[in-house]
């Protein structure tokens, strides 16, 4: 008697990641082609792309289910040609700040523009120090600087200059301006990059900004800088403010 075939056992349907994850490698010119020759090798494990040509820095996106192959490959490759994986410091499962924090620091900041009196705005304590309103003023370059890397960068990896904190306030006098209207800048500027950076997309938190002086950045790592640099100047302006009381 003919036996009847087995049912076929239905296989999980394969589930792709929401994410891709990436590795930077800063690599001479010289052996990029080699490079790239090695990891199409290796099955096309991930897809290279030059993050920043001026200085060779090249990206790898692959899946996050084959973080071991991909380390694995990297230590192969290293026996044939020289190159340096870059540490970000990045967690690929956070998708937001600490938006309360946030949302502290600026109230922080306002406080004290508010509370600044009139006849201590342009008041300079030092020939080195900057007065309340460069302050501000200086703050305004960063949030400005920042809107554009965050915008740009929800896009892709990103190429764009840093500025010189120090010769932009000097460069703009800063201190000649309308201290209220400069300060009302600061706020509408900072409305907005709340909004930004509270609605990032999560797959662009890990594109990468190569033009600061201290290495390449995350965007999750710039938003979160953003807060940190705000917090650091809420306790600049706080003691400049004392000083410049104690010297009306």
């Amino acid at each position: 008697m003919p036996t009847e075939p087995r049912p076929r056992r239905r296989k999980t349907p394969y589930v792709a990641p929401a994410w891709s994850a990436r590795r930077y490698v800063r690599i001479g010119q010289e052996h990029i082609a080699l490079f790239k020759f090695l990891l199409e090798a290796h099955g096309h494990l991930g897809i290279m792309s030059v993050a920043d040509r001026h200085v060779a820095i090249l990206k790898l996106s692959y899946s996050p289910d084959q973080e071991r192959e991909m380390r694995e490959f990297l230590d192969e490759a290293r026996q044939t040609v020289p190159f340096v994986v870059i540490e970000l410091k990045t967690n690929q499962e956070t998708t937001m700040f600490d938006l309360e924090k946030a949302k502290a620091a600026l109230a922080a900041f306002q406080a004290l523009l508010d509370a600044t009196p009139a006849n201590a705005r342009h008041v300079r304590v030092a020939a080195d120090a900057w007065t309340l309103t460069e302050i501000v003023g200086h703050l305004v370059d960063g949030a400005s600087n920042n809107h554009q890397r965050w915008v740009r960068l929800r896009a892709g990896n990103l190429e764009f200059p840093a500025y010189a904190a120090e010769e932009w306030v000097t460069l703009q006098k800063y201190d000649e301006c309308d201290f209220g209207k400069l300060a009302c800048l600061w706020n509408c500027y900072n409305t907005l990059l709340l909004h930004l950076a509270a609605t990032t997309p999560k797959e662009a938190l890990e594109n990468v900004w190569t033009g600061s002086p201290t290495g390449p950045k995350t965007l999750k790592t710039l938003i979160d800088g953003h807060y940190d640099h705000t917090r650091m100047h809420v306790e600049q302006y706080a003691k400049r403010l004392e000083e410049v009381k104690a010297k009306l």
